[in-house]
């Protein structure tokens, strides 16, 4: 039907029209900005994740530039570093030959000055972006937390999957760094965090390099009380001369009474008795070529040792045999010895002799007695102290012959124990509650006895050794910082301590170590860097392509598809004309 009022081809002409002509402007819009997805109403899930992703690809890039902040402040302290351990090996060479006979100490002095005043002048340029990690003001430096006495670098920006964002840092710690602290505490600085005798469970050792019992730490690895067995001394006088089968010499031996002055109570043991006879035949069978006669303090030992062996005594004779003490003046000459073996009671520790008699002569035996010394109590003289956050003490202990126990001392285990912040030990008492913390063995008694002394020992109701199989042993002590420099690098002085020259070569080695130390820790820092800046260009250019693999336009697509449309938009105006002429045939009738 043909009407006058509606042209209904023409209207579907015009919808096809506006139809094409809407997505010809969609193509012609991926075309000028290169995207199929360009707002949220095209696909709102992938929008929003690509909108996301930029956001974080510009975060990304911000840490590329932070990284490589981060490298330049390594760069300049590491290289820094490095001039200063130069320079402390220079000391170092100059130290030694100060110690050579005959050099210009006074030289070698200034020479040093001007050695020790390039590390300060180091430390000074070793700046970048206002941050200068070798020449630090840091409160506390040395007693402070981690977070306190550091630097953080950016090094990351991530997303968790819950959406939340997280910015990654490196840590710098000063401790390791900084050579000079407006406060003190620089690796080239006097450290004054050694706790010393540790209130008197180790001692000062004055041993220098190279000399028996000497300690890097300047200070003894323990302390130790420990008893000793009953032993006899005596002064031979001879030749004695068995002439005759009556000629003898008689005595009694007793052996590990238990001492009745101990304060151990009663009763008391008495110990284990020998009668021991010498006469001719005892002495042939010893020295069968002498003809019966002791000549001399060997001769002696050897004969009453055979007696003692041959009744089962759980005693010795002895003497010294060392050539180059047989003078007169020493005061082990002509001497000989009788000792107890400790096997008898399992308390007592003595010998004795009684009831002397001889028909030849006493050869210096008489009678005596002696008891062997109680071991088991120790007094720790005590000196104040301070643990510092950084320090950790460890040491073994045990009473007598038991298996040592471990244990360890840091600041939090001071502040807990007295209820202090400053991890402060200032007085005996207080050292006497750290270590009745920590010792825990039954029947010991550890307490002050006066403002300088701390006693640790048994409880001797229960414990009534004696002789060498009592002691008290601190073992094992260690300080996990130690060693420590004495010393700063302006400190060193061979001209007036000139006594103090191996000490300054030791503590120079010790700043050396701990220069090479840090050094150490900013390249192993520098390559961390390095390798996150890596990580970080290509993780910048990954999520670009992943953005792009969610709303990038195929432009091959899309242009194709927009010559399409433009041909589809060409017929669509060509069906519109030919309607609109259809209704003008029909209105010319009309006229």
């Amino acid at each position: 039907m043909t009407s006058i009022l509606t042209n209904t081809s023409a209207m579907a002409a015009l919808s096809t029209l506006r139809s094409i002509g809407s997505s010809l402007a969609g193509e012609q819009g991926k075309i000028s900005s290169g995207l199929r997805i360009q707002t949220a109403a095209d696909n709102a899930a992938y929008w929003s994740i690509s909108t996301t992703m930029r956001s974080d690809q510009k975060a990304i890039a911000t840490v590329q530039d932070a990284l490589g902040l981060a490298a330049a402040k390594v760069d300049v302290s590491y290289s820094a570093m490095s001039a200063v351990k130069d320079a402390l090996d220079e000391i170092k060479t100059r130290l030694i030959a100060a110690a050579e006979p005959g050099v210009d100490k006074a030289k070698i002095q200034k020479e040093i000055r001007q050695f020790a005043q390039s590390t300060r002048d180091i430390a000074d340029s070793a700046s970048f972006a206002g941050e200068n990690w070798l020449n630090t003001d840091i409160s506390g430096l040395i007693d402070t937390t981690l977070p306190n006495r550091s630097s953080t670098l950016v090094a990351s920006f991530s997303r968790s999957e819950s959406g939340g964002v997280d910015i990654g840092t490196m840590t710098v710690d000063h401790l390791a760094t900084s050579l000079f602290n407006k406060e003190g505490g620089g690796i080239l600085e006097p450290d004054p965090r050694s706790p010393k005798s540790i209130a008197g469970i180790r001692t000062f050792s004055s041993a220098q390099i190279g000399e028996p019992g000497y300690s890097p730490t300047g200070y003894t690895t323990g302390r130790a009380g420990s008893g000793y067995t009953g032993w006899l001394d005596f002064a031979f006088s001879g030749p004695l001369d068995f002439a005759t089968a009556s000629d003898r010499m008689t005595f009694d031996l007793m052996l590990d009474a238990e001492d009745p002055s101990s304060p151990s109570p009663a009763p008391y043991a008495p110990g284990n008795s020998y009668s021991i006879t010498i006469d001719r035949g005892v002495v042939d069978s010893v020295l069968p070529a002498n003809a019966g006669k002791i000549n001399t303090r060997f001769e002696m030992a050897d004969v009453l040792d055979s007696q003692i062996r041959i009744l089962g005594a759980e005693a010795y004779a002895y003497h010294y045999s060392n050539p180059a003490l047989n003078i007169s003046s020493d005061p082990i000459y002509n001497r000989f010895y009788l000792s107890s073996r400790e096997m008898n009671d399992p308390n007592g520790s003595a010998i004795q002799i009684s009831n002397f008699v001889s028909t030849v002569g006493s050869g210096g035996l008489h009678d005596d007695l002696d008891y062997g010394e109680r071991g088991s109590s120790l007094n720790l003289t005590f000196e104040p102290f301070e643990v510092y956050h950084s320090v950790e003490i460890t040491f073994d202990f045990n009473f007598n012959e038991e298996t040592p126990t471990s244990h360890r001392i840091d600041r939090a285990l001071v502040n807990s124990v007295l209820g202090t912040t400053d991890g402060k030990i200032e007085t005996s008492a207080q050292w006497a509650q750290i270590l009745n913390t920590l010792i825990t063995r039954p029947d010991t008694f550890i307490e002050a006895t006066n403002a300088n002394t701390v006693s640790v020992r048994t409880d001797p109701d229960v414990d009534r050794q004696n002789g060498s199989r009592t002691g008290v042993y601190f073992r094992d002590v260690a300080v996990n910082i130690e060693p420590i420099p004495q010393v700063g690098i302006f400190d060193i002085d061979i001209v007036g301590h000139p006594e103090a020259l191996k000490k300054y070569i030791v503590d120079v080695d010790l700043m050396s170590q701990k220069v090479i130390d840090g050094a150490a820790m900013l390249g192993a820092l520098k390559a961390r860097v390095d390798l996150q800046t890596r990580f970080t260009e290509t993780l910048v250019e990954t999520i670009g392509k992943g953005i792009g693999q969610l709303v990038d336009a195929d432009m091959n697509e899309t242009s194709a598809r927009l010559k399409a449309l433009q041909a589809q938009e060409q017929l669509a105006i060509q069906a519109l004309a030919i309607s609109n002429a259809d209704a003008g045939n029909i209105m010319s009738l009309f006229r």
